[in-house]
């Protein structure tokens, strides 16, 4: 893709786009001591509809970046942060002149996009960006978990909830108990994905009431599968949407790529922040 410009600007001016302009690409360079997350996750808030890259050193605790609403943290090589942005792009239909209509949009596309990534090392890096742009495509709202012991922890989101609120700051931090007989635990138990009526889900508080019920009813789980176990799950629905999801099996082929890659990921950030 072309870019149009680049520009260094102050973290208070990041976000704010040029008259005429859909919202730019902010690279915040989060190794640098007078930028924090806190003032970072604070920007981000004030300028939702941009999209924000983090750059951080080797061990920074990568949950703390998403929870800020940053939708990656990359090393500071030129190689990953192209390529990133080259994602990014790939996903905001704003950013490219002339881009298809959703209905026009190829499910092949997408796949054939995920093994490119998984071929060039790149989504190793920046696989939970790659994984929700990519099922952004095809439904309004979601939230990632990542499984831990006996509960889920809520690490990135997009979409909002009942009051407007972005379900990424909605759902910073959340934990949720694996209640038996819930969806989000059946999906985990067989590996399989769950196509829903939200009402019977039996989805846990306090995550039932902050994303609230769909306009048309229906919620689907995506589990997200490592070399022996379900490594986390994704919840979506269409918000207030009417139409139903489709591309259900394009979305499960996806998350099953990427599962693998997912899954070494996690080892490598465990190994790096125990050294």
């Amino acid at each position: 893709h072309e870019v149009a410009g680049t520009e260094l600007v102050s973290l208070e001016e990041a976000g704010n786009p040029e008259p005429g302009e859909p919202p730019p690409i902010v690279v915040i360079d989060l190794r640098r001591r007078n930028v924090g997350l806190e003032a970072a996750a604070a920007v981000r808030r004030a300028h939702s509809r941009a999209s924000f890259v983090a750059l951080v050193d080797p061990g920074t605790p990568f949950a703390r970046v998403y929870e800020a609403g940053m939708l990656a943290a990359l090393p500071a090589e030129v190689e990953a942060v192209v390529a990133c942005v080259e994602n990014v792009i790939e996903s905001r239909r704003d950013l490219v002149r002339g881009a298809p209509r959703p209905d026009m949009r190829s499910g092949v596309a997408r796949l054939r996009r995920v093994f490119g990534d998984l071929r060039s090392g790149l989504i190793s890096a920046t696989v939970a960006l790659n994984l929700m742009h990519i099922i952004s495509e095809s439904v309004e709202r979601a939230v990632l978990f990542l499984v831990k012991r006996d509960h889920l922890v809520a690490l990135g989101a997009f979409g909002s909830d009942p009051t407007g609120r972005p379900l990424a700051e909605v759902t910073r931090g959340l934990k949720v108990p694996l209640n038996l007989g819930s969806s989000l635990a059946h999906s985990l138990d067989t590996g399989e994905v769950q196509s829903v009526n939200f009402d019977a889900a039996e989805l846990p508080e306090p995550f039932r009431s902050m994303v609230g019920s769909p306009r048309n009813g229906q919620a689907v789980i995506f589990p997200v599968l490592g070399s022996q176990r379900v490594i986390s799950v994704i919840y979506t629905d269409n918000g207030d949407n009417e139409k139903p999801i489709e591309d259900i099996d394009i979305l499960e082929l996806a998350t099953a790529q990427v599962g693998m890659a997912f899954e070494n990921e996690l080892l490598r950030r465990q190994i790096s922040q125990g050294k």
